[in-house]
Formats: C-alpha cells, structure tokens, sequence
C-alpha cells in the first residue's frame, strides 16, 4: 500500500464509522421520541426534524466515506496518478494525444470526484440548516422565558405597590410614592 492509499483510508474509515454511529444514534433518539407520551407538540416536532436531519447527514458522511475509499481501493486515484505523471510529448518532442479511453477515464474520474464534492456541500447545507433551526427553536424558547418572567415581575409588582398602598391607609396623595411619608 502506498502513503496516500493509507492516508485516504485513514480519513475514510473513521467517516463511516462516525456516520453509522450517527445514524444509529439518531434512529434511536426517533424510537426513544415517539415512546414518551407526554411531549409538546412543537418540541417533538423541532425533536423529529433534528433527528431526521442528522440521519440524513450521517448517511451522507457513510456515503462520502465510501466513495473516497473506493476511489483508492479499486484503482482509479492509482490510475489516475499515472496518467498525470504521463509525459506529454513523445520522443520526438511533439505532444501526444490523450486516447479515447484515457479521456473517458479522466472524465469519470472528474465527475466522480465532483460528486463527492457535491455530497460534501449538501452536507455541509443540512448542518447549516439544523444549526439554524436548532437556533430558531432555542430562541423561541427564550423570548417565551423572558416574556413569562416578564409579565411575572408586573404582576409581583403591582401585588406589592398594591400591599404597599394598604400598608399606609390605603390614602389617596402623594404617600409614600413622592417620599411623602413613611
């Protein structure tokens, strides 16, 4: 096996070991998900996307880690190698063509690359995506936290200017607001 044989398959082999982890982890959370009962239903939606989400995302990151240790295990990086180190002219110094066969390969190979790459964005597209939707959810949830403790500390504070206004004889004026009093 040659250095970039083994670096290609070091990369490969943990893609598709984090990607069926993943997968199986988020097979999993749906299981675990649709066994509890008593879920909000906007929760167990945001629960059923991100889950959804990210197997998606750990097949893609099965497949990408397949295909780039295809690429190196059936020869085609190898015989691309070869046909890049090819001199490009002849004995007689003038160019040689590339045959038919060779310019098919390199084709393949081209497109077959340009998909991994492809797969990568997509990825990267659905990570980006769940982020954002993770973010969305987390902020819903906030603005609904503070507005709570919001009309909370109104409703503490009106319960005690009101207990505040018994407390001096419930008068009208100025009391104990303009510091009239004690």
């Amino acid at each position: 096996m040659n250095p970039k044989m083994i670096a290609a398959l070091a990369l490969a082999i943990p893609l598709v070991v984090v990607g069926l982890l993943s997968t199986w982890q988020q097979l999993r959370g749906l299981r675990d998900l649709r066994a509890r009962k008593l879920v909000p239903s906007d929760e167990a939606a945001y629960l059923r996307g991100r889950h959804r989400r990210r197997f998606v995302v750990g097949l893609l990151v099965v497949v990408i880690g397949g295909l780039i240790a295809g690429a190196f295990l059936s020869g085609m990086e190898a015989r691309a190698d070869e046909l890049g180190e090819k001199k490009p002219t002849d004995a007689s110094g003038e160019k040689k063509e590339m045959t038919d066969e060779e310019r098919q390969f390199v084709w393949r190979w081209g497109a077959y690359w340009a998909g991994v790459m492809a797969l990568t964005f997509v990825l990267i597209g659905l990570a980006v995506a769940d982020g954002l939707a993770s973010r969305r959810y987390w902020l819903k949830l906030y603005r609904e936290m503070r507005d709570e403790h919001n009309s909370q500390l109104r409703r503490d504070l009106a319960v005690y200017m009101q207990q505040k206004d018994q407390g001096r004889g419930g008068g009208g004026g100025f009391g104990g607001r303009m510091g009239g009093g004690n």
